[in-house]
């Protein structure tokens, strides 16, 4: 994604754009020159799994895997629920 030029729609950059636009109040509804809120909000959660989704399925695509999904812990699983040793010892 950050190898796209930014007339790609599907480059890092436009994607970082959009959450950027939305989530600081610099979008201006056209028809009501409200600010859409994305933080704070009930909107907070859904519209972020939406650029969530979007994020996947660029990635899904540029690299040839339609099952593409970052890696997140599993807290409602036991063997979810340890700390990774690699995050343990990494020089973070």
């Amino acid at each position: 994604m950050k190898s796209l030029s930014y007339s790609d729609p599907r480059s890092f950059r436009r994607h970082a754009d959009i959450h950027c636009i939305f989530c600081t109040g610099a979008y201006d509804h056209p028809h009501s020159h409200c600010p859409l809120k994305i933080h704070r909000n009930w909107f907070f959660f859904s519209w972020h799994r939406m650029l969530l989704h979007f994020h996947e399925r660029i990635v899904g695509s540029l690299i040839g895997d339609d099952t593409f999904a970052p890696p997140f812990w599993n807290w409602d699983c036991p063997d979810g629920m340890a700390m990774p040793e690699w995050y343990m010892h990494s020089l973070f």
